[in-house]
């Protein structure tokens, strides 16, 4: 028969929208089976706030980030017992880079599973994740994967871990993998190479802005092209039109003065045959006259 633990574990594996009905039903085949001890606890199990959640799946599906988170915070345990003030600063940028970066991919692994990771959640997945760091059993409590709430922690003080994790968390500190701090050396390397992701990332999103803006503006210019050569080709349609239109004229021109030149030939001729006749008929007269 399954013990509470491992449901808890299958339950804090779904999603919030999943986990009150899941819970009630397993809480209900407890139950039915006679286990009404095991039921009670069941239907006790609060459903995870969203930034527990997150941490939750980021320990499923994401095991190597948490497992850094907790060596770094291991290795700044341990720069602060040596009282390496060069370690410690280093180690805080490095946590600060870390905790952002884990913040991207938990944005990223919530759509991957479905999900929207709301602003609002943001400050207390860092916080949680500072407090990991800051406190080796947060670090254990995390790591069961049955978080109900957000940690904390100032640094100085135990987190408060009361009621903070589902199930029975004393069997799980017993099985918390617990790692060396990690080199220094390698943890500073780290740093450098994090921030240098950051600057290229940063570089490469800029680049990509300014080839956005580039191709906007090549776009631009080739529908101008596009326009003026269609200008173009309407202007030498009408200049070919014009041109036509002279040239027929020109002809028309021609063709009229040709009939001009007839016109007042033909003219002349009428006024040399009409002169002719009135001599003629003058000459008439003057015979008449005569007799």
């Amino acid at each position: 028969m399954a013990d509470l633990q491992s449901i808890a574990d299958e339950l804090y594996a779904l999603s919030p929208g999943e986990f009150v009905a899941a819970r009630n039903a397993a809480a209900a085949v407890a139950r039915k089976r006679g286990d009404a001890d095991l039921a009670a606890q069941l239907r006790a199990l609060p459903k995870p706030a969203v930034a527990a959640w997150m941490v939750n799946m980021l320990v499923r599906h994401r095991a190597d980030e948490i497992d850094e988170v907790i060596e770094l915070g291991e290795s700044m345990r341990q720069a602060q017992n040596d009282l390496d003030r060069q370690g410690i600063t280093e180690l805080s940028t490095a946590r600060r880079s870390l905790v952002q970066a884990i913040g991207r991919q938990a944005g990223e692994l919530a759509e991957e599973l479905g999900q929207r990771l709301p602003a609002s959640a943001v400050p207390d997945l860092e916080a949680t994740l500072h407090a990991v760091m800051a406190d080796a059993d947060a670090a254990t409590a995390a790591r069961t994967g049955r978080l109900v709430r957000a940690l904390s922690s100032d640094g100085y003080s135990p987190a408060d871990l009361d009621g903070a994790v589902a199930g029975d968390p004393a069997s799980t500190r017993t099985a918390t993998k617990r790692n060396a701090p990690v080199d220094l050396a390698l943890r500073r390397e780290l740093a450098a190479a994090r921030t240098a992701l950051d600057d290229a990332e940063s570089a490469a999103a800029d680049a990509r802005d300014r080839v956005a803006t580039i191709e906007k503006s090549v776009d631009a210019a080739r529908r101008r092209r596009d326009d003026l050569l269609d200008e173009r080709a309407a202007a030498e349609a009408r200049l070919a039109t014009l041109e036509q239109q002279i040239t027929d004229a020109d002809t028309n021109a021609r063709t009229l003065a040709r009939e001009r030149t007839a016109a007042t030939a033909a003219a002349r001729d009428l006024r040399d045959r009409v002169d002719d006749a009135e001599r003629a008929v003058d000459e008439l007269r003057a015979r008449i006259a005569a007799e």
